[in-house]
C-alpha cells in the first residue's frame, strides 16, 4: 500500500500529461522547455535545499550508502558489459547497454517515490545516486567509448 502511495503521484502526473497531449493543449516545443526548467533548475534546487536542511552528522553517517550505490551501479554495469562482450558485442555497444541497464533513474523519480518511503533522508539518497551516476558510470562509459574510438579508428555509437 505504501509503495502504491509513493508511485501514485507519478502515475497521475503522467496521466495528466498524456491527457493534455491528446487534447493538444500544449505545443510540441512546450515539453522541451518544461524539461529544461525542471532538470536545470527545479530538481537541482530542490536537492540543494533538501541537503542544506539535513544535519552534517546525518550526511556523514550515510557514507556507506554512497559506497554501496557506487559498488552496485558500477558492479551492475561491469556485469552487463562482461555478459555483452561474451555474446560477441563490440565494447562500445556493450558499454552503452551496461550504462542504460545499470543506471537507475534516481534523479527523475527518486524524490517523489523515496520521500514517501524514507522521509527527509530521501533527498540525500537521490543526490548520492545522481552523483554516483554522473561521476562514476557516465565518466567510465565515456572513457571506454573514447578508447574504442582510438583503437578502432571508428566513430562510436554514442557520438
Amino acid at each position: 500500500m505504501l509503495l502504491i502511495l509513493a508511485i501514485l503521484p507519478i502515475i497521475v502526473t503522467v496521466g495528466l500529461g498524456v491527457g493534455a497531449g491528446l487534447r493538444h493543449q500544449f505545443a510540441p516545443s512546450t515539453s522541451d522547455i518544461l524539461i529544461q526548467l525542471v532538470m536545470h533548475y527545479a530538481l537541482p534546487l530542490s536537492l540543494f535545499g533538501g541537503i542544506l536542511s539535513l544535519k552534517r552528522a546525518t550526511i556523514l553517517q550515510n557514507r556507506a550508502v554512497a559506497v554501496w550505490l557506487a559498488v552496485g551501479m558500477l558492479g551492475g554495469m561491469a556485469l552487463v558489459i562482461a555478459f555483452q562482450v561474451l555474446r560477441h558485442q563490440t565494447l562500445d555497444v556493450a558499454t552503452l547497454r551496461g550504462l542504460v541497464i545499470a543506471s537507475p533513474s534516481i534523479p527523475f523519480m527518486g524524490v517523489s517515490v523515496l520521500l514517501v518511503l524514507f522521509g527527509k533522508i530521501s533527498v540525500l539518497l537521490v543526490a548520492l545516486g545522481g552523483a554516483v551516476h554522473e561521476l562514476d558510470t557516465s565518466s567510465l562509459e565515456r572513457l571506454v567509448i573514447d578508447a574504442c574510438e582510438r583503437f578502432t579508428g571508428q566513430t562510436a555509437v554514442a557520438s
